[in-house]
């Protein structure tokens, strides 16, 4: 695996349902050239997979039972892992899908699900200990009520790693993003990408969890990062924490590749109306990505981040179940002058990953820190350095810096005499000196 190409990589999620009014893969593929056109280097396709559509709501997740859109369809309650839900469409749908994906040059992750399924699961009638059980004989339900996989039994495992090559082999997909991967067995991983690898070696395994020794997960991602980051810009704690986040995670975790997020589904489906474009607002949003683009790490972008996205969005929500009105991706809204702004500085971003391999390979090394959010990043002969005012109130910065053209700064942000670097509220900029 190429280190610096896949730190320097971009990830777009796509979740199906609230990325098109029509819900479906043909409608997502018609976005595809536009998320070429941002620099993107890497989609993630959420789960396609036929859904339990049980109505027994003991095996419903409190969210579902909550959002009061009585579907009994969630995408990560699977009932056949080989199949394609006729929500979104054909197999011969998603061939076209990933096929376009490819022809952009882009690469691209489908999600995996392999923590629990659904009660009504394909596999169960003909293989009940496939499944957990009691010693009442029904089925073990995790943390979101669907019965659990049994990893004990060697013949689930070959099941599963079935899918993963038959994913490989039919669809030629780069790679899976595993949901929960920590909630299931590290050696199960391990050989399941290696199977994988066989069939393309260059295969991406990113786990939504912590890093597991042994596993073969290239990058991980949990909620520790966008939780900090989120409260710093909503003024709830002092842009310190969010660095003593990242120097903890660094000394635990060392070298692992970590994605650094702000939003997606999981966020998007639980703020409601208040999602970050919202509250604190785009110029806020516009900062926190700017630092998540220079930070060590994967760069990550929600589908409808693009456009500053506010609407609010369900993962339970689709055309039909829709009582609450409409939860997709407000694209009416993508010529907005909010929208071209935060294209434009998403493009530039992900424009300046490629770039500068200082971004990719780069020590952080922090400033002070107090008021705003400041570090160095270098490789080589190359140095950056970063400044990120994550707060709606304007700030001055002793930067010693010689007078120079940023690599890309805000909008009121400005170098005075003397170094003296003025950021406005939500101010950023980024130098090579």
């Amino acid at each position: 695996m190429d280190i610096r190409r896949i730190l320097s990589s971009t990830v777009y999620q796509i979740f199906p349902r609230t990325f098109t009014k029509e819900g479906t893969l043909k409608a997502a593929e018609k976005h595809l050239p536009e998320i070429k056109q941002l620099g993107v280097d890497i989609v993630y396709l959420c789960p396609f997979m036929t859904e339990d559509d049980g109505d027994d709501k003991f095996f419903w997740s409190e969210r579902q039972k909550n959002c009061g859109l009585e579907n009994p369809k969630n995408p990560y309650r699977i009932s056949d892992y080989f199949g394609v839900d006729p929500e979104y469409g054909t197999k011969e749908d998603l061939h076209d899908f990933v096929n376009s994906v490819h022809k952009l040059g882009m690469k691209i992750l489908f999600d995996l699900v392999y923590y629990h399924c659904g009660p009504n699961a394909v596999f169960i009638k003909e293989h009940p200990d496939f499944i957990r059980r009691g010693k009442d004989g029904n089925a073990l339900v995790g943390e979101w009520k669907f019965p659990q996989l049994n990893y004990e039994n060697p013949n689930l495992r070959e099941y599963l790693y079935s899918n993963m090559e038959y994913f490989m082999n039919e669809f030629h997909v780069d790679g899976f993003r595993c949901d929960v991967g920590d909630l299931c067995p590290p050696d199960f991983w391990y050989e399941g990408f290696k199977r994988c690898r066989k069939i393309n070696p260059d295969a991406v395994f990113l786990n939504e969890g912590m890093p597991m020794k042994h596993s073969g997960f290239d990058i991980y991602y949990g909620f520790f990062w966008a939780a900090k980051l989120k409260q710093v810009i909503r003024a709830e704690i002092p842009v310190s924490e969010l660095v003593n986040e990242y120097r903890h995670r660094e000394q635990k975790f060392g070298d692992c590749l970590v994605l650094r997020d702000l939003d997606n589904h999981d966020y998007a489906n639980d703020s409601g109306d208040t999602r970050c474009d919202t509250y604190p607002g785009h110029d806020g949003v516009e900062a926190a990505f700017a630092l998540n683009a220079f930070i060590r790490g994967i760069f990550f972008v929600y589908n409808g981040n693009e456009i500053a996205d506010t609407h609010p969005h369900s993962i339970f929500y689709n055309r039909f179940h829709n009582s609450k009105g409409d939860m997709t991706v407000d694209w009416a809204n993508k010529d907005s002058d909010a929208a071209k702004r935060r294209r434009e500085v998403i493009t530039k971003l992900i424009s300046l990953r490629h770039e500068l391999p200082a971004v990719a390979l780069g020590n952080v090394e922090f400033g002070d820190c107090t008021d705003v959010l400041e570090f160095r990043r270098k490789c080589g002969e190359q140095h950056l350095y970063c400044v990120f005012n994550l707060s709606k109130e304007p700030k001055c910065v002793e930067t010693k810096l010689p007078e120079c053209s940023p690599c890309i700064i805000s909008k009121g942000a400005k170098l005075g005499e003397n170094g003296k670097l003025e950021l406005s509220d939500w101010g950023y900029a980024v130098y090579e000196v």
